[in-house]
């Protein structure tokens, strides 16, 4: 009787457990690394879109838009700075919608 039994507990720890997160479908691969990726922007915007019904980005496209939006307020900023150098009015509307 306490063979199987110890054949029972090996067979209950040989499952293995990986620190995957399911919103960002990113493999933390330790528990360290698990706590710093919550924290990031990168699990905060997937949590984001999948609490929308979105899709998940992956980490290179999540790069590409953030530093495509980074760009583009650094583009407006400068506009507005060329504007205030010339004294004329600065428009407070968004560019997109209007």
């Amino acid at each position: 009787m306490t063979s199987n039994t110890s054949q029972l507990n090996i067979s209950l720890n040989t499952s293995i457990k990986t620190l995957f997160c399911n919103h960002c479908m990113f493999d933390c691969g330790t528990y360290e690394n698990m706590k710093v990726h919550y924290k990031t922007d990168f699990h905060k915007y997937n949590l984001n879109r999948v609490t929308n019904n979105l899709n998940p980005l992956l980490f290179e496209e999540f790069t590409a838009k953030k530093d495509a939006f980074i760009k583009m307020n650094l583009m407006k900023e400068e506009k507005i700075a060329v504007e205030k150098s010339k004294g004329a009015a600065i428009s407070t509307t968004c560019d997109i919608c209007k």
